[in-house]
This record gives structure tokens, sequence and C-alpha cells, in this order.
């Protein structure tokens, strides 16, 4: 990786609980990491993995959705040192909501903390990634609609460099979108 990109990772509290805490930030930090979110551990459990990150130097991401409360938003706002990871919809990664985020929602997270908002869940196109940036949001994760346009292209063709040619085409059309809307919304 690039020393100039930030790696933020996401992974599950027992790969992190499997090594210990301050052993698997050390290797994260090593590895040139930048923070660290594991979206299975409730902001109360995560106390070790905070200190953890803290003391390598990571950013520490705690995770928000729709059924935050304003208690635990502000808690989390407060734990951040990173940025907030804020899930567009209840429910599980990858499934498909009628609707890929609330423009409300990021606007009402956004206004409730200092740290920047990164929003995931739902997001699949140049529009939606448009309204999320409008709303407040400093990033975005498309992650899922990536996912299955590899599915879709390996299905549709034999040829898997058909799949990485469709793949290319999504990643293109994201960043050029980015890349548009960064420069319309500089002042």
């Amino acid at each position: 990786h690039s020393p100039a990109t930030p790696l933020n990772l996401l992974v599950y509290g027992n790969l992190v609980h499997a090594r210990g805490a301050d052993a698997f930030c050390s290797s994260l930090a090593a590895a040139g990491a930048s923070s660290l979110l594991t979206p299975d551990i409730p902001l109360p459990e995560a106390e070790s993995i905070r200190a953890a990150c803290a003391e390598h130097d990571l950013g520490f991401v705690p995770l928000v959705g729709p059924a935050t409360t304003e208690n635990r938003l502000e808690a989390s706002n407060a734990a951040a040192t990173g940025f907030l990871y804020l899930a567009g919809h209840q429910g599980v990664t990858g499934a498909r909501a009628p609707e890929s985020h609330s423009s409300d929602l990021v606007t009402h997270t956004a206004a409730q903390t200092d740290a920047p908002i990164c929003l995931g869940f739902g997001l699949k196109d140049a529009d939606s990634i448009r309204r999320a940036f409008q709303a407040g949001a400093k990033m975005a994760v498309v992650g899922s609609h990536l996912a299955i346009a590899i599915e879709r292209g390996l299905e549709a063709e034999s040829d898997p460099s058909n799949s990485a040619d469709r793949t290319a085409q999504v990643v293109d059309s994201i960043t050029n979108a980015i890349s548009l809307l960064t420069q319309a919304l500089q002042p």
C-alpha cells in the first residue's frame, strides 16, 4: 500500500481477541494500518481495543447506525479517534434496502459529531455517493456493490477477464463521480 493512502481495517472481534488487542494492534500498525473498526464489539466492551489503538497510534472507529441512541452517538463521538462509521440502514451489509440511506440520517449524525462520517451499507452508484457527501459524509464505502459486479461478470462470461473489465467500469464510474463531486463542493 502507498504510505500516503490511509489503510482502514474492518475486522471482527474474534480476530482481535484471538491474538490479544495489544499484539493485534501492534502488528496492524507495523503493517501500515491507519485505523481499526470492530463492528461486532459494542462500544462499552471495546475499552481494551481502544487502549491498544491509542498505544499503537491507530485511529479507533466506532460503528453507529439508524438505531443508535443520542447517548450512544455522543459516547461514540467521544471515543472516535479516526472517524465514525455510519451504517446507512439497519441490517446486514449487501442486503438490498429500498433506499440506500437517508440523507436526513447522515445530516443528523454529522451535526451531532466532531468526527468525520464514513457512510456505508447500500452505496452503489455515483448518485448515492453524491447524496452521501452532500448530506455531510466525508467518506463512502462501496463494498457489496463491487462484489456483486464481480459475481455478475463471472456468471455472464466464462472468461474471468470480462469480470475484471466490468469491475473496472464500476470502479471508474464511482471514481469519476467522486472526482467531479469533490471539485463541485470546493469553495
